[in-house]
């Protein structure tokens, strides 16, 4: 008689790291509950006017005086069931940001606000961006709606239907991260973006014949669609020459400003930014 046995293998190591992840979510889920989370937002500038139109929204985790990146967390977020609630978290704390502006008599900005794969997976995902927005009272054009190449490849038609539903409800809608997958041409020609934005990859320190030619060829087909390009990780004035030469005039990136929070951005909002001679 012939028995099958299956083997499983575990070392301290492994159970050392399950142990760590599990605090280590524990300590997260528990921040975000006592508000340890904070909203910083990045400058978005068209380069003619040197003007900002508009900025992106940014979750940071603030433990004690300690400022940490969504590198660090989000993928448990996502992996624990938890990214919706923060997605919320900063739609909600953007809308409140336009709000403020409104009821000041100040002219808006437009925010960006990153929506997860995980998010467009829920049925109801319109109804509750819509029902964000009326309880703040803000026009829905004033929200763009970020969504990665990766999110598009999970479920391509679940993805279009609520694309064309969020577009339909008057949001505006970009795709994230542009050009670092392999699928980004063909995902372009069948979701109804308003907005591309190039990924700071393209912008390197020294940017090579070879970059600068997919950069511009990319920008010209976009315009041809009557789709808007941001470029982001814009860090010097050789990059800002660059866009110049091409014809793209929106960009995001540390030669603007970081990402900052309100506070200290409310200041540098309503001037031109400051640019070396071009």
């Amino acid at each position: 008689m012939y028995h099958k046995s299956s083997y499983a293998f575990f070392d301290d190591a492994d159970e050392a790291s399950h142990r760590k992840e599990h605090h280590f979510i524990q300590d997260i889920i528990a921040a975000f509950h006592n508000n340890e989370f904070i909203v910083y937002y990045q400058p978005k500038v068209h380069i003619p006017t040197r003007r900002c139109y508009g900025l992106e929204a940014l979750i940071r985790w603030k433990r004690g005086n300690e400022i940490i990146g969504p590198d660090t967390f989000i993928s448990l977020f996502e992996k624990h069931g938890y990214i919706d609630e923060l997605d919320m978290f900063v739609l909600k704390q953007a809308c409140m940001q336009i709000n403020t502006w409104i009821d000041a008599g100040i002219e808006p900005l437009s925010i960006a606000v990153n929506i997860s794969g995980v998010h467009l997976r829920d049925p109801d995902i319109v109804n509750k961006i819509v029902n964000v927005c009326q309880y703040f009272d803000i026009p829905r054009n004033l929200i763009e709606l970020e969504i990665t190449e990766s999110v598009m490849l999970e479920d391509i038609d679940d993805v279009m239907k609520k694309a064309i539903a969020l577009k339909q409800a008057g949001f505006k809608l970009s795709m994230d991260d542009f050009g670092t997958g392999f699928s980004s041409l063909s995902i372009l020609k069948k979701l109804p973006v308003d907005i591309i934005k190039l990924d700071r990859e393209f912008f390197q320190k020294v940017m090579d014949q070879r970059e600068k030619i997919i950069i511009s060829n990319v920008i010209h087909m976009a315009q041809q669609l009557n789709i808007n390009v941001i470029s982001e990780g814009i860090e010097t004035i050789e990059h800002i020459r660059f866009l110049q030469e091409i014809g793209c005039e929106e960009a995001q990136g540390f030669y603007f400003s970081k990402p900052l929070p309100m506070e200290k951005l409310d200041n540098i909002l309503w001037t031109p930014f400051e640019m070396e001679e071009l």
